[in-house]
């Protein structure tokens, strides 16, 4: 009975070995339509692909062939954490920002420490694992600390989707949910098998490589979810502005390729509601390359995105959202000087100020304070 499970789980790991190279394959091709997304969804699959493919040679013993494959991968489970959240804020800004990059010290700093046991020889690291009758305890305790990286990291994904800050009730944020709840349920689970180790001793399958298969089956879950839904992204669905020229013909038709009508008009309300929340319209330097960067979109799509949702380029209509602003504080307030009105709302000279509000309204700032005024007082 014992040999029938193993050889059953050597088979689903070499299985899961030969589906991570696959969907890492498909994600490298497909990385243009969500970059940042699907870098981390890469990097997740080359760590468990990787973790399955040392725990198959542990598994099998055919370690003793590959002594270097020992521990090759043990700082490997600190990237899965890290890069299912790195995803999922993806869903709402496709840039890597540096301060992004602090997710990744726990792996960098297990791979320092298993450093100067990767340098030893192939016999060393042999004699090792034969000298080793019980658990090491620095093994326990990277056990815990990944298990607690993992478990924080999906608890945090979890709290996100399911209070809505990303998720949109579409099906990619419905199906990522519920495939971090399922695998959060198996790591609980895991914790209990990785207890018994230490109370019972040996098992005939490890916690490590119950681990191993079930962060594969998680993040190949993960991975075709993403593939098969991309169309939901929001904020996703190009490469992020890194200050490359904006705007051009062959920008604008990838846009048009890659959004329909429904999710160009989402995207540009999303994005409507934040500037007029951080009120950027009022910056009077403000244009389209940095506008695109504060917005986490590159240049042609932000372009495209408001053209197809306001049927204008950009300058008009951070525009007509001073204008607005405008009209409000002229009715409001009725003392102040109309330069200073003007100025606030993002304008850097009157002139410019009476031009577009004309332009926009058919009369000068005076005019349409005069006029509300006269009205107001019949």
């Amino acid at each position: 009975m014992v040999a029938t499970l193993q050889n059953i789980l050597s088979g689903l790991m070499v299985l899961g070995v030969a589906q991570g190279l696959l969907l890492g394959f498909q994600l490298f091709q497909l990385r243009a339509r969500n970059p940042f997304g699907y870098f981390n969804l890469l990097l997740g699959v080359c760590a468990v692909t990787a973790i399955i493919a040392e725990q198959w040679f542990v598994f099998t013993d055919a370690w003793r062939n590959f002594p270097h494959i020992i521990r090759a991968t043990s700082w490997a489970p600190f990237l899965i954490g890290p890069t299912a959240w790195l995803f999922v804020r993806s869903l709402d800004r496709p840039g890597m920002r540096a301060i992004d990059l602090v997710h990744y010290a726990p792996a960098a700093a297990a791979l320092a420490f298993f450093i100067p046991f990767y340098l030893q020889s192939g016999e060393a690291k042999i004699a090792f694992v034969d000298g080793t009758n019980s658990i090491p305890i620095e093994s326990s305790v990277l056990g815990v600390a990944k298990a607690a990286s993992m478990i924080g990291y999906l608890l945090a994904v979890r709290i996100v989707l399911g209070k809505g800050f990303v998720a949109r009730g579409d099906r990619l944020t419905g199906q990522f949910r519920r495939a971090v709840s399922l695998f959060l349920a198996f790591l609980l689970l895991l914790l209990l098998v990785f207890g018994s180790e230490h109370i019972l001793g040996e098992l005939p399958v490890s916690s490590d490589t119950l681990a191993a298969i079930g962060a594969a089956v998680f993040f190949y879950s993960a991975s075709a979810i993403a593939m098969t839904q991309w169309r939901d992204f929001a904020f996703s669905l190009a490469p992020a502005s890194t200050g490359t020229k904006p705007a051009t013909l062959a920008g604008a038709a990838e846009a048009e390729k890659l959004l329909d009508e429904a999710t160009a008009l989402r995207i540009y309300e999303d994005m409507r509601a934040r500037v007029l929340e951080a009120g950027l319209y009022r910056e009077p330097s403000l244009k389209i390359d940095a506008l695109a960067e504060r917005l986490g979109l590159p240049s042609h799509y932000l372009s495209f995105v408001i053209n197809r949702g306001a049927g204008r380029n950009v300058q008009a209509w951070l525009n007509s959202m001073r204008i607005e602003a405008a009209q409000a504080a002229l009715l409001a307030e009725p003392k102040t000087p109309v330069l200073d009105i003007g100025l606030a709302a993002g304008f850097n000279s009157k002139a410019s100020f009476n031009r577009a509000f004309k332009t926009e309204t058919g009369m000068t700032p005076s005019e349409f304070r005069a006029r509300s005024a006269s009205q107001i007082a019949i």
